[in-house]
């Protein structure tokens, strides 16, 4: 059996509560959403191919403690990334080696299943959902809820400067306000414009800064601003990082 695998690569997380956290990298290929920011439009589509078998001996065998899955959208795959998840954690313990952490990526939109999350992988794992808010459909409140209340996920948002985002948040935020933990911490990541100049991020940036202080002093919970530093350490738009 196959894995649809747009890349992997080493690097060290860039993002979310997580960053600085040296990983290996599955991108997995397709998305559900079509955003008009997405950064990784190369992974709605491709080629190739990864034995399931290979993968996870190639993952099992590798030296880093921390495997992020993203893509795309890493649960149209759920079925096949959580054997393979599961595998990695016999595989180590058989070794005698240190049982790795997992992280998923998910839009937030796809609820793993029982059947398909098993009990013993979801303790090594770390759900990030960054629900997308592009239009009134690009989204699910119920499912970002579960992903928190059932998970224990940690919820990024993206937040621009065009009025309409910042409205959208604002009201997912205050719909989900009663229904998940108050102590729960939001990260908050500036979200980079399609066409945006490295010599115009700074700026952008700090108006960006603006609106998260305006939003986070109108809700009632705990939030991080943090900004993509893979970006910064290395180019714009460059992949493999």
């Amino acid at each position: 059996m196959s894995m649809q695998i747009c890349e992997i690569f080493s690097s060290v997380q860039g993002e979310g509560q997580t960053i600085g956290t040296p990983a290996v990298f599955i991108r997995l290929t397709g998305c559900n959403l079509r955003c008009p920011f997405c950064d990784t439009k190369y992974s709605y589509k491709s080629n190739s191919l990864f034995n399931k078998e290979e993968l996870i001996l190639r993952l099992a065998a590798h030296n880093s403690d921390t495997f992020v899955f993203t893509g795309g959208e890493p649960l149209l795959q759920a079925k096949d990334l959580f054997e393979v998840i599961g595998r990695i954690i016999y595989l180590r313990k058989k070794q005698k080696r240190l049982t790795p952490s997992f992280i998923i990526e998910t839009n937030g939109t796809i609820l793993p299943t029982t059947r398909d999350s098993l009990t013993s992988t979801n303790t090594h794992i770390h759900y990030v959902a960054s629900p997308k808010f592009y239009s009134d459909t690009s989204y699910s409140v119920d499912t970002v809820i579960n992903l928190i209340n059932i998970y224990d996920a940690e919820l990024k948002l993206l937040l621009f400067t065009d009025t309409k985002n910042v409205d959208i948040l604002y009201k997912f935020l205050l719909s989900i306000q009663s229904k998940i933990e108050p102590d729960n911490v939001i990260t908050i990541q500036p979200g980079l414009p399609e066409g945006i100049k490295d010599i115009e991020v700074p700026k952008y940036l700090q108006q960006v800064f603006e609106l998260y202080q305006d939003l986070s002093a109108k809700i009632n919970f705990p939030t991080r601003f943090i900004v993509q530093q893979h970006k910064w350490i290395w180019e714009m738009n460059r992949r493999g990082v």
